[in-house]
């Protein structure tokens, strides 16, 4: 999966057997969908709180961890 330079494909590889399974993978799915619906919001929509961005930056450290496979204890 390392190879694989496109995003879309690699968040397509987590739902297949080799991957964290299809609940990480819709997590993931979700957080870079509101990570870009952020970053690119329009003139006409609310720009996200700072709350909502630290509460994006949990969740992406909490995956980054689960796809890791590590616990926070052994980094």
């Amino acid at each position: 999966m390392a190879r694989c330079r496109q995003g879309r494909a690699k968040q397509l590889m987590l739902r297949g057997r080799l991957g964290p399974g299809v609940g990480v993978a819709r997590r993931v799915a979700f957080t870079w969908a509101t990570l870009s619906a952020a970053a690119h919001h329009h003139c006409y929509e609310l720009a996200p709180t700072a709350a909502e961005l630290r509460r994006l930056h949990t969740e992406v450290s909490v995956l980054l961890t689960q796809l890791d496979g590590r616990t926070e204890s052994e980094r």
